[in-house]
């Protein structure tokens, strides 16, 4: 798969277009989205609590759904993207529940 970076994220190609809107998405908000903000470890954070409390924050964001098509389109694989854990991804991915 070829890559492309955009603002320095190495977008793989296929998601450029999803990466675009979520960045003028971000860019056009009055306020920093939470994944911005002091917390932002928690967003590629290996504890689970910190990413659960991450994928709660998500979930408050205005762009919860561009962030989430992103990330689909990317195949993203690690950190909390569109309010849902690596491991939440991994299972819809897969098609399993989580537990």
């Amino acid at each position: 798969m070829s890559r492309k970076n955009i603002a320095t994220l190495t977008v793989p190609a296929g998601a450029e277009a999803e990466w675009v809107r979520l960045r003028a998405g971000i860019a056009a908000l009055p306020v920093a989205v939470p994944c911005a903000g002091p917390e932002r470890p928690f967003w590629h954070s290996t504890d689970v609590a910190e990413q659960a409390a991450a994928a709660r924050a998500c979930r408050e964001c205005p762009l919860l759904h561009r962030c989430d098509d992103y990330a689909t389109a990317a195949g993203e694989r690690s950190g909390v993207w569109g309010g849902w854990t690596e491991r939440e991804r991994r299972a819809r991915r897969t098609g399993r529940a989580t537990a």
